[in-house]
Formats: structure tokens, C-alpha cells, sequence
């Protein structure tokens, strides 16, 4: 599996991405030709986060990839644990790098730091209804599918499910 490091997004990263070469040289990390998008995903998370309150740790991070030093994609948890102690996570990987185990990785970041969290029972994702390479990332990582659900802003998705044991650490998360 790819070696990534998930950088959290936060105001201060969000500011330092106005100036790209600033801070690609401050973060020690290659934006490429999605500094743009990157810094739209990084202002609409900020934004996010202080309408919801939600605590830093429980929002997006930069995917990075740690021997090359690019930004590979973004992940998310879409919330802090839920009274269920549940979280949803998703990840995203720029074109460009897609198919090379980028989501895989991320994926898992965002699973072990759940896990070693000690605050959450289930791990959550949905996907398209239909089979697809998000879904074999989810199986190889020990998700299980459970169904059909009706998601507020995406419509009908296949839900996806990890129970985290106790002791905090599942099967596939860092394989």
C-alpha cells in the first residue's frame, strides 16, 4: 500500500494556500496543477467546520504522498462520532493519481486514526450503487456492505460498514 500522510486542513493551511509556491515550500509539499481545486476544498472545509463546530480532527485532510511529497487527494471524516459512536469518512484522489492506491491508503489513514481515536465503534462509507473501484477499496480494507439507504444530498447509495473492536484496531485497516 501506498505511503501517505494526511495533513490536516485547518485556517492556518487554508490562508497559506493563497500563496501556492509559499506554501509548497513551508509544507514541503507539491501541489501540482490542482493548487486551485485544493484550495477550494480547503476554504469550503474551513467554512464547513466552524458553521458545524466540528473539531479540526474530525474534518478534511490533504493526502500526501510521503516519498514523492505531491498532494494525491483529499479525505474526510464527515463528522465527529455520532451518539452511536459512529463516523462517516470519504476520500477523494486527483485524477492524475488515481488507480496507483492513493484512495486505499487515504481510506486507511482515516480508519486507523478512528481507530486509535478511541472514540468510535463503526466506521461508515457510501458509494454509488453500482460496483465500482471505491467498493473493491472498501472490501479490501474489511467493509462490509449492508444496503441500499437514502443519503439527504446524494440520493439512494450503498452503505458501507467496519465495526472497530474493541482494543481499536480491525483486520484491513493497515494492510
Amino acid at each position: 500500500m501506498k505511503s501517505i500522510q494526511l495533513l490536516p486542513i485547518t485556517p492556518v493551511l487554508t490562508d497559506a494556500l493563497r500563496t501556492p509556491s509559499a506554501f509548497e515550500r513551508s509544507y514541503q509539499v507539491r501541489l501540482g496543477p490542482n493548487a486551485d481545486l485544493i484550495r477550494e476544498v480547503a476554504e469550503q472545509n474551513v467554512a464547513f467546520m466552524r458553521t458545524a463546530g466540528t473539531p479540526e480532527e474530525w474534518g478534511s485532510y490533504l493526502a500526501i504522498d510521503q516519498s514523492s511529497r505531491d498532494v494525491v487527494g483529499v479525505c474526510a471524516y464527515k463528522g465527529s462520532p455520532d451518539a452511536e459512536a459512529g463516523v462517516e469518512i470519504a476520500y477523494f484522489t486527483f485524477p492524475v493519481f488515481e488507480k496507483q492506491g492513493y484512495g486505499t491508503a487515504s481510506a486507511a489513514a482515516l480508519v486507523r486514526q478512528a481507530m486509535e481515536s478511541g472514540r468510535v465503534r463503526v466506521i461508515r462509507a457510501h458509494t454509488l450503487p453500482t460496483p465500482n473501484a471505491s467498493n473493491r477499496l472498501l472490501e479490501r480494507l474489511g467493509f462490509s456492505n449492508v444496503g441500499t439507504v437514502i443519503d439527504p444530498e446524494d440520493g439512494p447509495v450503498w452503505r458501507w460498514l467496519l465495526n472497530v473492536p474493541s482494543g481499536g484496531n480491525a483486520t484491513g485497516a493497515g494492510e
